[in-house]
């Protein structure tokens, strides 16, 4: 795989955000919502894809292989990277990398709104 990848950030990694220096070498392209439930697992959220009508909020950047790895690294084994479908004005099919929490969310908060940034 190599390239430049799509990629669908919902926490720590959005613009002004508190991991938001690990996208810089990342171009920016549009906001964009994914069909998933959104929880804070603690100071970061978890993202899982199960088919509900909850949209989550995020930003969808360009990446280099070299970042995209990097990005595979600090996710670290909490989390799965897998291909989704965005909801994008104008595009409504942009497919995008995102990272999926794996975890059990049985006890985690959920975060109604969908957006981490205006999460209490």
């Amino acid at each position: 795989m190599s390239g430049v990848h799509r990629v669908f950030v919902y926490g720590t990694l959005r613009r002004h955000a508190s991991n938001a220096h690990r996208m810089l070498e990342a171009q920016y392209l549009c906001d964009g919502k994914v069909a998933a439930k959104l929880y804070r697992v603690d100071w970061y959220p978890g993202l899982v894809v199960n088919g509900e009508e909850s949209l989550v909020s995020g930003e969808i950047f360009e990446v280099e292989t070299g970042a995209l790895h990097r990005l595979d690294e600090y996710e670290g084994a909490e989390y799965r990277r897998i291909h989704v479908l965005t909801h994008v004005p104008g595009d409504p099919q942009m497919k995008v990398w995102i990272y999926e929490y794996i975890g059990e969310t049985a006890n985690l908060q959920a975060i109604a709104s969908g957006n981490w940034l205006e999460a209490d």
